[in-house]
């Protein structure tokens, strides 16, 4: 409370209660800068990936690839055309192997399916990959064909070691499996089997 004092002694000082001011409201105002901020950024590089695949360029500028086992991989980047032929040293029928590449690509979404078709040379395969503005499109179709190489050249070398260990087994078999000559002449006998090779057949008695 507040006290006021009168000039007249008489009078009682009157109490006038306390009255809380209000701070004043902030000013706010708002200056645009003279420069306008900018903010740029920057794409991240993509991380290089180096393939150990044998690689080959042709002439022409195509690409050749020859890993796999059976069949020789062609790239024309012109024409965006992945084609397959048979390896000329392969007598084995080399058509599943060339659709189970097109058929990982496809899988992959890196060719257009409705474009596998046999190609003009005797035994080969072909199909088109699109063009995208957001990956190389060669990158990607070479990633997807490591892919099979990777595949492939786990199974050529089982069945490589296969064939290896049954060649050794018929040329070179162990004492169990293989018999001394000189034994084996002692106990042949030199006639073998219930027909008489030296008898005549019955009907040929009577015609004669």
């Amino acid at each position: 409370m507040i006290k006021v004092k009168l000039t007249n002694p008489s009078e009682e000082a009157v109490q006038v209660p306390e009255v809380a001011l209000e701070p004043p409201k902030p000013r706010i105002k708002f200056v645009e800068p003279e420069e306008k901020i900018q903010i740029k950024v920057n794409k991240p590089i993509p991380t290089r990936v180096i393939l150990p695949i044998d690689i080959k360029k042709t002439l022409d500028g195509n690409i050749l690839i020859k890993d796999h086992p059976l069949i020789d991989i062609m790239i024309i980047p012109t024409a965006n055309k992945v084609i397959t032929l048979a390896k000329d040293n392969k007598a084995r029928d080399t058509y599943y192997a060339q659709k189970e590449l097109f058929e990982l690509l496809r899988s992959f979404g890196l060719i257009i399916p409705e474009t596998i078709q046999g190609g003009s040379t005797y035994g080969s395969l072909e199909a088109i990959y699109p063009n995208s503005d957001k990956v190389d499109s060669l990158s990607a179709v070479l990633v997807g064909i490591y892919k099979l190489l990777q595949q492939h050249q786990q199974y050529s070398k089982i069945e490589t070691e296969y064939e290896d260990s049954f060649e050794k087994w018929l040329t070179n078999p162990s004492e169990d499996d293989s018999t001394d000559y000189e034994t084996a002449m002692s106990t042949h006998r030199v006639r073998k089997g219930s027909i008489d090779p030296k008898q005549k057949a019955f009907g040929l008695l009577f015609r004669i």
